[in-house]
């Protein structure tokens, strides 16, 4: 499988970010700016979800999977899952951002990202997708989150 990312988005809460962008290369590729202004410590969480788009006309979507772990103990264990691993080695690749806990403030990139090949399941059949990971403090069930950043890559596999 081949990829194309056809858009990506950012956002991150001001009480942890002074500046977060994203934008796409005329090459597809994507960059990142994320001045971080507070460390990130134990406790963060994270949501990855991948989502196939249904109809490529409308926007709904279906869920594929969503996984939501500790971030830092994550970062420590080196992912357990094979496929978090791939795609975690496949964006570090790319930037400079923070690989362990805590996150100190600073300002982090990346440049020219896009999706190597083997960093695709085989199994997912060619379409339109949406990767959304969303970065918190709480319990991953619960109502009160504290929301530290989002981003959203829309992706079409071919």
């Amino acid at each position: 499988l081949r990829s194309k990312i056809t858009n990506v988005s950012v956002e991150c809460s001001k009480e942890f970010c002074s500046e977060a962008r994203g934008w796409l290369t005329p090459g597809g590729e994507v960059n990142m700016d994320i001045h971080l202004n507070r460390t990130l410590r134990n406790g963060l969480r994270t949501t990855i979800t991948l989502l196939q788009l249904l109809e490529a006309t409308g926007n709904r979507y279906q869920t594929l999977f969503s996984y939501d772990f500790d971030t830092c103990k994550t970062l420590r264990e080196m992912m357990q899952s094979s496929l978090m691993k791939v795609w975690l080695r496949n964006v570090f690749k790319y930037g400079n951002l923070a690989d362990r806990c805590p996150i100190k403030p600073a300002y982090y990139d990346i440049r020219n990202f896009q999706l190597e090949s083997g960093s695709i399941p085989a199994y997912l059949p060619v379409g339109f997708y949406r990767v959304h990971d969303t970065n918190y403090y709480g319990r991953p069930k619960g109502k009160k989150r504290r929301f530290v950043a989002t981003y959203v890559l829309d992706i079409k596999f071919y």
